[in-house]
């Protein structure tokens, strides 16, 4: 089975690929779209009763705000997306927020 890339970065835009329910969505979003980048420690619930914690990015835009979560992604390429996201949010000079 193929690797799925939830984040492509490509000169100055960013794709994103996640699902709306059982729907795949694609969001293209270009430098002056793109607010801030946040990434954020949280409490996920397995089951609703078992508390874990983890680690989201949270990428807010004008069209909206874009969450990904590392039970989403996996751990090797939820930390492969936070280094691709910081670089670019140095190269075009966008916010990042570590919570």
């Amino acid at each position: 089975m193929a690797k799925k890339e939830h984040i492509l970065i490509d000169q100055s835009e960013i794709i994103l690929r996640y699902m709306n329910g059982n729907r795949p969505v694609v969001a293209n979003l270009t430098q002056d779209q793109i607010q801030r980048f946040a990434f954020e420690h949280f409490t996920d619930r397995i089951l609703n009763i078992f508390p874990k914690p983890s680690e989201r990015i949270v990428i807010t835009t004008n069209r909206g705000i874009f969450t990904l979560t590392r039970r989403m992604v996996g751990d090797e390429s939820f930390e492969q997306y936070k280094e691709m996201l910081e670089a670019y949010s140095k190269k075009y000079h966008i916010g990042i927020a570590r919570n």
